[in-house]
């Protein structure tokens, strides 16, 4: 009854945004001039799930943290974090939506749209919470299937078909694999809960086939992340979807992978079962960690270099960031934890804002390509702006916040004696600084043929723009906050 009990508290956020997607059904179903206010509801369910998960804070206003072995879903300060960047970031994306013109020239499809969005939030709050393999296996294609079909919405568009098929093939070969990993560890040890596993890894060893069915679920999170060398989904996916659906892939999925990746080696796995050697080679799943952080920052950062649309460049750039969050993860350390946490949050702002101005120069030019955007720097002189601010961060520079992410993670590495890591770490930011730059040169040092005069950028939209880019330049000089925000609910979520 106690476990039942924890499993109804754990999940009010989920029953909220369950009660508000049938709600959205509904109001599809209804007039036109009630289905236009979708938006809006849509919005408020979000801030009101949002707020309860405030609210349930494990340690604030007397909540427990809920971390029963016997309970397939957790509440704790890593589950707390993470839904509340879930969360916010999805209210982020409701304003995306609503100034998406690909989304919105299919109007008579909104709900349905909304209906597919509810359920992908659906399932990264299920992802944050997940302490079973099964619970994580339900909430990945509880979250996969709508994106399939979100990344296809434009229905004339043939390269939005062709990124919905993709990600479709793609997902269930991941899918699968996944699948045989669990079910080769059930083999193994005789449970799917993570505090079962992490037991039973103190007191045996674990055989080479334990081993292998971990590489084998590290392969299926890493497909959700776009981890090399489980990436080759992502650059098509994300220049054939609307501008609105690759930021929330980009962004807000990633999110939700990285939380469940980061409770599942971090959480479930011992010291000893990190440590075992596979096939006796001295190749340990750190080992594994170490290597894929250091191809997965190189083979995204080398190949967004030769990229001129936008949204394909930052699909490697996000892969590039990828390696650093999973080399954090190999630093197998506090501070590691603390960089992930912290180098999220930055992420999230510096790709959310990057998305946006694409987006809305997109509205202005009709154009995604880089070499299109000669002269903007002129034209449009706050997004050029607003993208500098954006593109700095995501490089890694001083005076933006996204310099102390990646210092953060340096740290954890050096602290932890991954020197190679380190060294292919700062290598990357040097190839980061040059392809991003470029896009910089092009905005205000080459000039365009076209004289002609854009339309001029809205107050709301400028509001939404200072709001995801000053906190880079505040948190640039001042970071300490994040840092210790994320150490108090690492602290509460036992890690």
């Amino acid at each position: 009854m106690i476990n039942q009990m924890n499993f109804l508290a754990t999940l009010v956020p989920e029953y909220i945004i369950i009660f508000f997607l049938m709600v959205i059904v509904f109001m599809d179903m209804s007039k036109d001039e009630v289905a236009a206010k979708i938006p809006l509801v849509a919005m408020s369910g979000l801030l009101l799930a949002l707020l309860t998960n405030v609210f349930m804070a494990p340690g604030l206003y007397g909540t427990e943290k809920i971390t029963d072995p016997a309970t397939i879903f957790v509440n704790d300060g890593f589950a707390f974090i993470f839904k509340f960047m879930i969360l916010a970031s999805s209210l982020i994306m409701v304003y995306f939506f609503r100034h998406d013109g690909e989304i919105n020239a299919y109007k008579s499809r909104r709900g349905e749209f909304y209906t597919l969005f509810y359920s992908m939030v659906l399932g990264m709050l299920l992802l944050a919470s997940a302490n079973d393999l099964i619970a994580v296996y339900v909430a990945l294609e509880v979250l996969s299937l709508p994106s399939y079909i979100a990344a296809g919405f434009l229905k004339t568009d043939k390269r939005s078909s062709e990124a919905s098929l993709k990600y479709l093939l793609f997902g269930s070969v991941a899918s699968g694999v996944m699948l045989f990993g669990i079910s080769l560890l059930y083999l193994g040890v005789g449970s799917t809960s993570f505090k079962a596993i992490v037991g039973l890894g103190n007191v045996m060893p674990f055989d080479v086939l334990t081993i292998l069915s971990i590489i084998f679920i590290i392969g299926g999170f890493g497909y959700k992340i776009s981890m090399v060398p489980f990436h080759f989904w992502a650059p098509d996916v994300f220049e054939g979807s609307p501008v609105s659906v690759t930021t929330f892939l980009s962004v807000s999925s990633k999110i939700a992978g990285v939380a469940v990746f980061v409770r599942f080696v971090v959480g479930s796995m011992s010291p000893e079962m990190k440590n075992t050697e596979v096939l006796g080679f001295g190749f340990n799943i750190v080992t594994l960690l170490v290597f894929l952080s250091i191809m997965t920052m190189t083979v995204g950062n080398l190949t967004a270099i030769f990229q001129n649309n936008m949204k394909r460049l930052l699909a490697y750039s996000s892969i590039g960031h990828i390696g650093f969050i999973v080399a954090a993860m190999a630093a197998n350390s506090e501070n590691g934890l603390i960089a992930i946490s912290s180098y999220l949050l930055v992420y999230t702002l510096m790709n959310f804002g990057a998305f946006l101005v694409i987006l809305l120069i997109k509205a202005r030019i009709g154009s995604e390509d880089i070499r299109d955007y000669k002269g903007l720097g002129y034209k449009l002189p706050f997004l050029s702006v607003m993208m500098v601010i954006f593109m700095v961060s995501l490089a890694g520079l001083p005076p933006t916040a996204g310099f102390w992410a990646k210092f953060y993670v340096f740290t954890a590495l050096m602290e932890s004696k991954l020197y190679l890591v380190a060294f292919a770490a700062i290598f990357n930011t040097v190839i980061a600084v040059f392809y991003y730059f470029r896009i910089l040169k092009t905005l205000y040092f080459e000039k365009s043929d076209n004289a002609e005069v854009l339309p001029v950028l809205s107050g709301g939209n400028k509001t939404v723009l200072l709001i995801l880019g000053l906190p880079l330049l505040i948190l640039g000089i001042y970071f300490s906050p994040v840092v210790e925000f994320a150490r108090e609910t690492l602290k509460i979520a036992g890690f």
